[in-house]
């Protein structure tokens, strides 16, 4: 039995100047058998090739995501975002 397999960046820092705004991170999503049946996500929702949220608050947030085929096997990529809550710019 071949496996499907997910991949995607394991760990990512994103600076947001309004905290809340939507992140979209781009995972691929394979099987070698083309019998790939399903891609799921902890967190957020997938959207053509994305992984997409967006944070309540600056902090860290753990996704996983999981490839089915359709005789049940799969596989799984972690991602970890650190959500960075930025300053204005202040000119003196």
């Amino acid at each position: 039995m071949v496996l499907p397999m997910v991949t995607a960046e394991e760990s990512i820092s994103v600076l947001q100047c309004t905290v809340g705004e939507e992140i979209c991170i781009p995972y691929t999503a394979t099987d070698i058998d083309y019998n790939l049946a399903e891609v799921t996500t902890s967190f957020g929702t997938l959207e053509g090739g994305n992984v997409c949220f967006q944070p309540p608050a600056a902090g860290n947030y753990e996704i996983v995501l999981t490839a089915t085929d359709d005789c049940g096997a799969s596989d799984q990529a972690n991602i970890s975002v650190e959500v960075i809550a930025g300053e204005a710019a202040t000119i003196t």
